[in-house]
C-alpha cells in the first residue's frame, strides 16, 4: 500500500468519524426533551409503557388508564364505546 494510499484511507476514516459524531449531536438535539419535552416526553413514555405491556409488567388496565390520563385529546374508552355503539 503505497503512502498516498494510506493518507487517503486516513482521512477517509477521520471524515467518516466526523460524519458520525455530527449525526449523534443531530439526534441528541432532535430527541431532547428538554427542548421537546411536551411531544418527545408523552412518546418515549408511550413506547416506555409499550414495552411494560409487552412484557408483562402492567396490566391492560393500567396501559389504557395511563393512555386516557396522558392524552388530553384522547377520548376515554367508555365515551368511544357509545359514540360508536
Amino acid at each position: 500500500m503505497s503512502a498516498d494510499t494510506s493518507e487517503q484511507l486516513l482521512r477517509y476514516r477521520q471524515y467518516l468519524l466526523a460524519l458520525q459524531e455530527e449525526y449523534r449531536e443531530i439526534l441528541e438535539f432532535c430527541y431532547d426533551e428538554d427542548f421537546y419535552p411536551h411531544i418527545l416526553g408523552q412518546r418515549y413514555q408511550a413506547i416506555t409503557k409499550r414495552d411494560e405491556y409487552t412484557d408483562g409488567k402492567i396490566t391492560p388496565e393500567e396501559l389504557t388508564e395511563w393512555m386516557e390520563t396522558s392524552f388530553p385529546n384522547r377520548k376515554p374508552r367508555k365515551a368511544r364505546e357509545e359514540v360508536s355503539g
